[in-house]
């Protein structure tokens, strides 16, 4: 038994010492990182897209303005909240009116659950890019929401002002990514389809759209311009915005109800449960399914090392009959034992890489990834409310 061991400890410290064993340690690393790196260095490095849109509608173009505003404003504020009005990035990259916003709304959402934090800030960006939150009546709302939406009203000028005089690369230095530091507009008011035409030919424009008159009824001289062929974010941003606000004006145009179209839109929802041991209905939630998915990646690392280590020890032991080492040990110790220390060596090499990969991932769901998402991998917790 302990000249086994000793083989064991001699594979375990040679394996050590080569590149493949090196190479192993670093393989999910290295692939974790790229994923996280490269897919930010290739967004850093993609151009913000300039656009023109000449708009013979005469009012889609305002409401994409509007509509594409709201969800920039919602995460700059939701940022502000994350940092705190008062912290000192806030002060650098916010101004007063958003941060005073801010603490109005976190003074009078203390006593709400997130679900209706979410719910009333949706609400205010209505109100910040727009008069009034269509189906929303700021005067009956309750005492905490009128104060809310007071203050929003307060600064919905100066806020606007500051979110269009907002440069893209001004945008990119926020926590949050905006709209805004993707795609902007550049604005041409005389100019002609023709204009547009030798503009996008010259560089000056990344692509330009042009609405038809009666855009509501049909697309008849809708149409997208652009060289780039492969790159379709820009059009569909802008496309989402503009069905948005068509839909809405055909339903005001069949005189349908806010209510009767909510009714009618809201999707079917399935909530997830399962059967308990005791025989009873509980939910499931992500965290469950995290749980149900992890054996599944534990086994593909498995899978991986036993054909790394199996590689190993069939190249070790290649390595070592052919230099007639193998004669050597076998002169002092039986074959049982030689070839257990071997196997005992590789295993134990085999375990050192894959708790390397664990602890990697690890650290990585513990200091790199956001709560909203770490909360999903957290295996520990247990998920799940019972339901009769």
């Amino acid at each position: 038994m302990k000249k086994a061991l000793l083989v064991a400890l001699r594979e375990y410290v040679e394996n050590l010492r080569t590149k493949t064993f090196w190479i192993g340690i670093a393989f999910l690393p290295i692939i974790l990182i790229l994923s996280v790196v490269v897919p930010k260095l290739l967004s850093d490095v993609k151009d913000v897209r300039t656009y023109a849109v000449l708009d013979r509608s005469g009012w889609l173009l305002d409401e994409v303005d509007r509509r594409s505003a709201m969800p920039d404003l919602a995460a700059v504020y939701r940022e502000v909240i994350e940092l705190g009005p008062d912290s000192e990035r806030a002060v650098e990259l916010f101004p007063t009116e958003i941060r005073e916003n801010v603490r109005v709304f976190l003074e009078n959402t203390r006593e709400f659950d997130e679900g209706k934090r979410d719910e009333m800030l949706d609400q205010a960006m209505g109100l910040l890019t727009s008069e009034k939150v269509a189906g929303i009546d700021p005067s009956a709302l309750p005492e905490p929401q009128r104060k809310i939406f007071a203050a929003i009203a307060e600064y919905r000028e100066r806020v606007n002002a500051w979110y269009r005089s907002l440069a893209p690369e001004e945008a990119a230095r926020f926590g949050a990514s905006l709209d805004r530091g993707r795609f902007t507009r550049a604005s041409f008011p005389d100019a002609t389809e023709e204009d547009l035409a030798k503009k996008l030919a010259a560089g000056e424009i990344f692509a330009y759209f042009v609405v038809g008159e009666d855009v509501v009824s049909n697309n008849e001289g809708s149409h997208y311009v652009s060289n780039n062929r492969t790159d379709e974010e820009l059009r569909q941003w802008f496309t989402r915005y503009a069905t948005q606000a068509i839909r809405e004006r055909r339903f005001e145009e069949r005189q349908i109800a806010r209510a009767d179209v909510e009714y009618i839109q809201a999707p079917v929802v399935f909530s997830r449960e399962e059967i308990s041991k005791t025989g009873e209905r509980q939910s499931v939630g992500d965290q469950d399914v995290a749980r149900a998915w992890a054996p599944v990646f534990f086994v593909y690392f498995l899978w991986i090392s036993i054909f790394s280590i199996a590689q190993m020890l069939l190249t070790n032991t290649i390595e070592e009959k052919s230099n007639r080492i193998i004669e050597v040990l076998l002169s002092s110790i039986s074959p049982v034992q030689l070839m257990s220390g071997k196997i005992a060596g590789i295993a134990f090499t085999g375990l050192t890489i894959v708790s390397s990969w664990i602890l990697v991932m690890f650290l990585g769901i513990k200091f790199v990834l956001p709560d909203e998402h770490r909360c999903s991998f957290d295996l520990g917790h247990q998920g799940g409310t019972r339901s009769s």
